[in-house]
Formats: structure tokens, sequence, C-alpha cells
């Protein structure tokens, strides 16, 4: 995973880049304050030791005489910037791409203006077409990376000396998608959408202080916080508000949630539902401790009294902002439910919320349970590279520069004034921030368009208010052999 803890330690140097861009002070004529020389002088000694662990693993510097390394995205600014514009990380993305593009002589741009839905198409027709269109593509969906990489369009990352998925710069938990030993797609410091994508718990202080309960972060780091104690929480606050006798957007609920919340509370257990044992990949979905976890949810899923599953149609005509994920910002910010389980980023339309907030890691299952993981999204832009590239080890030196730039660079910014002032409250919240980030991981089944389609049938379960899973595993365990045979064997050769 990311080291959050490096980071952390890394924000001085991206302050030093911030204001000037420079590792020694400059040169003055005599009449600077002494006081400021010596500041400057300890901030280049400590920009310098910053680095220094990590010098012999520094990428090795080449001349490529002004090549134009593109990238191919849906959106440019997540990789690139024109310029610096006083947004944080807008501004950390242009001096970590200066940086690299002084010292390897090149010029880094993007190849956008489409749509996201429309980014693996347009990518196959180049690629299929022999097209000299990118070095590196940032496609939206992980799924459409791995389409991609199933039709032979990609380059496995492992090929290329240059390319180190167990540095510190990148998200060593990416691998949780490799294949058959095969790395198709990375992320990490190069980029900060997985951090805002992983799932959190998002609760109310408020409410939390009126119920009066134990301390949520000291719950949290002693292991108690657990599903059931969750459920058990919530059960406690959820309230007919306006006493029409029916629980609706209106009132106050326990648990705000989304139906894809089925699926990552079950993998807040740590179980999986495809396993590679003995050179295979395989179904896990029989797997009694599975069944037990995912009916545990369903049940609660399907409690409409002290859980408000936003996006499961049942509230649609209660909607008063035109929009699910709008109503839900709204029933939280506004103190109608004690906790949201949602993205990292969903905070983010929190910062003018009256009542205190934090955040929480997706529960644990049992007490028991050694760690909590928190599941990272699909939509994250992971980096691939196309057969088309003219240069493979050209593109994986700059891919390597760039994101071990970006973890003196971009990551500290993001990571202490992004996250921390922007997103979080408090101290407390910073420390949970970092076991959040720690418990971050990826799921085959899920980030690869849900190959056994369990993932869907959970999604399917929570909006209907049906347990049906005894039935639902019955009818395509089979069949979620063949999909995983299907769609994984394709990427074996």
């Amino acid at each position: 995973m990311k080291k959050q803890n490096v980071s952390a330690l890394l924000l001085l140097t991206a302050l030093v880049l911030a204001s000037c861009g420079e590792s020694t002070p400059a040169v003055t004529d005599g009449t600077d304050d002494a006081a400021d020389t010596k500041e400057a002088q300890t901030t280049a000694a400590v920009t310098e030791d910053v680095r220094a662990p990590y010098a012999d693993q520094a990428p090795r510097i080449e001349d490529f005489n002004g090549y134009e390394f593109r990238i191919f995205v849906h959106d440019g600014t997540k990789y690139d910037s024109d310029e610096e514009t006083g947004e944080i990380v807008n501004d950390a993305i242009y001096r970590r791409n200066k940086a690299v593009e002084e010292a390897y002589n090149i010029n880094i741009s993007t190849v956008s203006g489409f749509g996201h839905d429309e980014d693996r198409g347009l990518a196959m027709q180049s690629i299929q077409a022999g097209d000299d269109f990118a070095d590196v593509l940032g496609l939206f969906l992980l799924n459409s990376s791995m389409l991609c990489a199933q039709e032979g369009a990609l380059l496995d990352w492992n090929r290329y000396a240059d390319i180190r998925p167990d540095a510190p710069w990148w998200d060593e938990r990416i691998t949780d998608l490799s294949v058959y030993g095969k790395q198709y797609v990375l992320a990490g410091d190069i980029a900060t959408c997985d951090d805002l994508r992983q799932m959190v718990v998002t609760y109310n202080k408020a409410i939390w202080n009126e119920m009066d309960y134990e301390d949520a972060y000291t719950m949290v780091w002693d292991g108690k916080w657990t599903l059931d104690k969750m459920y058990a929480l919530a059960k406690d606050v959820s309230f007919d508000l306006d006493g029409d006798g029916k629980m609706t957007v209106n009132d106050r609920f326990g648990i705000l949630s989304e139906t894809k919340a089925a699926w990552y509370l079950f993998l807040g257990s740590g179980q999986k539902s495809i396993v590679y044992e003995d050179g295979a990949y395989l179904t896990n979905l029989s797997d009694e401790k599975n069944f037990d976890v995912m009916s545990r949810v369903l049940d609660i899923m399907c409690d409409m009294q002290n859980v408000c599953v936003i996006n499961d149609g049942k509230h649609d005509s209660e909607l008063t902002t035109g929009g699910v994920w709008e109503e839900a910002s709204k029933i939280f910010a506004e103190g109608r439910t004690l906790f949201h389980t949602e993205t990292f980023n969903g905070t983010e339309k929190l910062r003018n919320m009256d009542q205190d907030y934090g955040i929480l890691p997706i529960p644990k299952w049992t007490e028991e349970q050694e760690a909590y993981y928190c599941m990272t999204n699909d939509d994250i832009c992971a980096l691939s590279m196309p057969t088309t590239s003219t240069d493979p080890d050209r593109t994986a030196l700059i891919t390597e520069a760039l994101a071990y730039e970006s973890m003196f660079v971009l990551q500290p910014t993001f990571y202490e004034v992004y996250l921390s002032e922007k997103l979080l409250r408090d101290e407390q919240s910073r420390q949970m921030m970092d076991l959040v980030l720690d418990s971050k991981f990826y799921d085959m089944d899920f980030c690869f368009g849900a190959i056994t389609t369990m993932s869907s049938a959970m999604e399917n379960m929570a909006s209907t208010k049906q347990n049906k899973l005894a039935s639902r595993i019955a009818s395509i365990e089979k069949s979620a052999q063949k999909r995983i045979n299907r769609y994984l064997d394709a990427l074996q050769d």
C-alpha cells in the first residue's frame, strides 16, 4: 500500500517546491536578513535529507531529446497541468511534471477531450489500427483496462526493470489485481484518484455525543468496530421525525447507505469471492463464512426502519434535491443519519456542514479479525501501457520517474493539505485517515466487472429487500467458475 507515514514526513519537500522550486538558498546582495538565510539553508538540508533515504532507488536519468510523453485520459487534470493556478493539487502536478520534464528532456501532455465512457472504445480503435497515439493509458474503469488486456492490447508492466511495483511510491495493493503474475495496471503516488475512491464510514459526532457512546476512535483502535456494533448503534438513533408513521428521507436513520455497500461491507470481513489456489483462480462462493457474512449484511441492508439505502428505488418519490447522491449528502449534512457509507471523496460535500463529523474504516466482521479492509472503487484511472508504445522501456522509465517524483511533491501536498485540512477537522481524524488508507485493497471480482456476478446479486437483493442468498449462490456458482476461467485464462498466455 502507499506509505502514508512516509508521505507525511515529506510535506516539507512539497512546501519547499511550492515556494521556489529550489533546494539551495538563492544568491543575495548581502542585505537579506540573516535569519531568513539560515532558514533557507535549514530547509535545503531538510529537503536533501528527505530524498536521501531513497537515493539508491531513484530512477536512472536519460536524455530523451524533447520527446512528447502522452497520457491518454478523459480528464487531463488528473495527470497534467499547464500552469500553476493556486489550487494545491494542480500546482503540485505542475511542479512534478516540470521536474521530470527537465530531468529527462521531455514534454508531458495528455490526450483528452472525450467522455469517461468512451475511453476504452477510442483506445482500442487506435491500438487495433496500430496508431502511435499515447504512451500510457489512464482508463476510467479498471475493468476497461483489463478488457483491453484480454484483447492483447496492453503490455505487462512486470516485464520492464525500471518499473518497481514494490517501491514506496507505488500502491503495492494494486498487485491484488495482478493475474498469473502479470501486472497490467498501476496506481500510487502518481495520482490521487485511488485514495479518494476508498470506501469509508462517515459518522455524525453530534448524534454520537448525544447518545453518549464510547469514543469512536478508541473503539476502532481497540478492534471493537464491527458490523454488528455499527448496526446496534444505528438502531438506537433511528426516529420518525415528522411523525407520519413511516421512515422516509425526512426522518433520522442509523445508517445511510447505497446498494453497493452490500458488497463492500461483505469484503470488510476480509473474505473473497475469488481465491487463488494451486495455480488457479477459483470461486469461493460456497464458503460457509462467506455465506454467514453475506447473509448478515443483507439482513441489515433490508432493515428499512434503521437503514436508508438511498439508491434502492424505494425513496425516489421522496427526493427533494433531484438526485440520490445529492439527497444523501443533504441527509448527512442536516444531521439526519448517524452513519453514512461512502467513498472518501464524498466528504468534499461536507465542508460547510455545521455539525462535526469523522471518518471510520469499513467495520470488521468480528473483533478477532486482525485488520480492517476498505475496498477501493473501480474508477481510479489506473495506468496501463498499450502495445502500440514505440519504446516500452522509455515509457516504463518515465512512468517510474513520475511516480518517484510524486512521492516528494504531489502526495505530501495531497495528503497533508488537501485531505487533512480540507476534508478532516481534527487530529484524531487525520490518524484515522492513515488507518483507512493503510486498510486499502482492491477486489478482483468487483474491479473486473463483477466476474462471478455475486456483487451484482448482492446489490439487487439490497434493492429488493429480499435475502435469497442460498438460492442465488446455488444458481450462479457453476457459471461463476466458468466466467472466472473465461475472463482470467485469457490473460494467462
